[in-house]
């Protein structure tokens, strides 16, 4: 691994941990939604839920499954942004020249593909813990062999289709529009932009990008905690239009974009102010 390459790793690395602490309470609750949803017909309300999720397991149980989602985070958004700023290399970009807004979001999209492909077994491990109960795991790796000895190694690749899917277009978007946007805020007040205006440009880029994808981001969490292991990605979608059309495809948008608005503007914010601290220019 070049200089470079480490370095940007190492700051997507610290910009995933700081991103998913700090919203990883409106995560589990997002989860919630996205699986129970579809069941509760309508019933399920942010404060209800949040209230079980107290009753049953206390103001920490807010952060639970939040030390399995730091371990998939970090990674991810290592992986994620040390391959962003490689595939822009090898599509032209220098310090002298940069590449132009459909490259970047190829390149957003393939940087996307690679670390989901790496990290995805992950992502279930993490929406299973999300939504356990209490006791039901005793640990991360009692999660893992568990759902290797009852349903076998390929469970852990459940919903990577429409995660997938999701990810090549929302990635290369969320990439794309976020530089886009802070080049022009930079050029417009001749100066370099600073953390507020990264936190509101990645909020911007992220809300964009979702906003065309979250359906299949909730298949996905669907697939994923097993609630009904006869589900498929055509039948969640059939039963979530027979059942609430339109509006049963974005289950727990809201809460989505309460999570992931400020989750991408910490993780920019942090990701260049890590990289500018190690070194290395990005973004």
């Amino acid at each position: 691994m070049t200089e470079d390459r480490k370095w940007h790793f190492s700051a997507g690395i610290c910009a995933g941990a700081m991103s998913r602490s700090c919203t990883a309470p409106i995560d589990r609750l997002r989860t919630f939604f996205q699986v129970y949803g579809m069941d509760h017909a309508g019933r399920m309300t942010i404060k209800t839920t949040l209230s079980s999720m107290i009753h049953e397991g206390g103001i920490q149980g807010l952060w639970r499954g939040n030390l399995m989602n730091i371990l998939k985070v970090s990674p991810e958004i290592g992986v994620r942004m040390m391959s962003y700023e490689q595939y822009k290399r090898l599509l032209g970009q220098t310090n002298e020249h940069e590449i132009t807004v459909a490259k970047k979001f190829i390149c957003g999209s393939m940087a996307g593909f690679t670390a989901t492909c790496l990290i995805y077994p992950m992502k279930t491990i993490k929406t299973r813990l999300t939504i356990r109960r209490t006791n039901e795991y005793k640990s991360i790796y009692d999660c893992i062999r568990k759902i290797y000895h009852t349903e076998g190694p390929l469970a852990f690749y459940k919903g990577i289709l429409p995660n997938i899917l999701a990810i090549l277009p929302a990635s290369g978007i969320d990439f794309a529009l976020y530089e886009t946007l802070k080049r022009y805020v930079e050029y417009k007040q001749n100066r370099p932009s600073g953390s507020i205006e990264k936190l509101l440009l990645g909020n911007v880029s992220i809300g964009v990008a979702n906003l065309f994808v979250y359906p299949l981001l909730q298949v996905r969490s669907r697939l994923q905690s097993n609630v009904n292991r006869t589900d498929t990605m055509t039948h969640i979608f059939k039963t979530l239009w027979k059942k609430r059309g339109i509006r049963g495809f974005y289950n727990g948008f809201g809460l989505h974009m309460l999570k992931m608005g400020p989750a991408s503007g910490i993780s920019f914010a942090t990701f260049e102010f890590v990289a500018k601290l190690l070194g290395t220019k990005a973004l």
